[in-house]
């Protein structure tokens, strides 16, 4: 009715005044439902419509800070690691050799990597880091020389 869809926004979300210690099944699944599982499904139809409608779209995720809320108030820490490419069985390399596709540091990240990082997480040396996200990709998330986005 409108025309073609150039942008797609997955803003729509709920919130159950629940927390860790008190989550229900139910609870958990009408949040991961809505705010998780539609938003992928909804994203992944819009995302085929663009590509098969050769449309160079926009998709847009709105999150919320409670997404990386971490129990501080309790003493508890909360971090992630969200490695890029691994070198691991599942990969079909187990070292960090060169890669045949562009990355920014052209090779894998090894499992002893991911295994240092993840040990300083959780020393006291970095008790001032909480509900943090880590990316360790060798930066493949930015824009590498040629000028293309991994």
């Amino acid at each position: 009715e409108l025309g073609q869809v150039d942008i797609w926004i997955n803003n729509a979300g709920i919130y159950r005044d629940v927390n860790y210690s008190s989550c229900r099944l139910r609870d958990w699944d009408e949040i991961m439902s809505t705010n998780i599982r539609g938003p992928y499904f909804a994203t992944n139809r819009v995302a085929n419509y663009f590509i098969e409608e050769k449309i160079k779209g926009v998709i847009l995720n709105i999150s919320s800070e409670t997404g990386k809320v971490a129990l501080g108030k309790y003493g508890i820490r909360s971090n992630a690691i969200a490695p890029g490419g691994v070198a691991t069985k599942i990969a079909g390399r187990t070292t960090g050799d060169e890669l045949s596709f562009p990355a920014l540091g052209g090779r894998l990240i090894t499992c002893e990597e991911i295994a240092e990082l993840a040990l300083f997480l959780v020393a006291p040396l970095s008790s001032c880091i909480n509900g943090q996200v880590i990316y360790a990709n060798e930066g493949n998330a930015i824009v590498i020389p040629s000028g293309n986005i991994y």
